[in-house]
């Protein structure tokens, strides 16, 4: 486990832990003090997680069937399967950020997954955001990640990227490199 200072125009606003998980990452950011009136005090309206896959070597699928380019944003925007089946698409928001902020549209042809717990409202408790990722692996699969912190705007458009941390995951095997 790891522990890093948030700042913010050289504020401290609150505490990152970082940790390794057997099959994933997860992390937790606690601000200092009530998480709304941080958020106001820095002219923010939300936190929430950004993610680049940037390394796959088994990458998901788009809406349209089209396996994606790595580097992607993780979730995919809008949606992705994880195999060539239109019918089998795990849902999400069309926003860039970790948690999904909107809703999901969904389409009355396909059978997919959407799981409430993706919300970033599912995701904060109190002065508390979380984040978790314990992606699916295949035979052979490695990926890599950039995770970061951000603050967001009252129409979720990025403010500032506040910490990044990388890690990767092989096979069962996780390694990071938190910066």
């Amino acid at each position: 486990m790891e522990q890093h200072k948030i700042y913010y125009k050289n504020r401290c606003i609150g505490e990152l832990e970082i940790s390794k998980l057997e099959d994933g990452m997860s992390a937790k950011f606690t601000t200092d003090g009530d998480m709304d009136k941080v958020l106001k005090s820095i002219g923010a309206y939300k936190f929430n997680w950004y993610q680049i896959c940037k390394k796959d070597t088994h990458p998901p699928f788009d809406l349209n069937g089209q396996q994606v380019n790595v580097p992607y944003i993780d979730p995919y925007p809008h949606g992705f399967a994880l195999e060539k089946n239109k019918n089998f698409i795990y849902w999400n928001d069309g926003y860039p950020w970790y948690w999904d902020v909107g809703s999901v549209k969904t389409y009355k042809n396909f059978d997919g997954l959407y799981d409430i717990t993706c919300t970033l409202s599912h995701n904060i408790d109190g002065n508390t955001l979380y984040y978790e990722d314990i992606p699916y692996l295949r035979e052979n699969s490695e990926l890599e990640f950039d995770t970061w912190l951000v603050c967001l705007d009252k129409n979720y458009n990025l403010i500032k990227k506040l910490f990044n941390f990388s890690w990767k995951i092989k096979s069962k095997n996780i390694d990071n490199n938190i910066r």
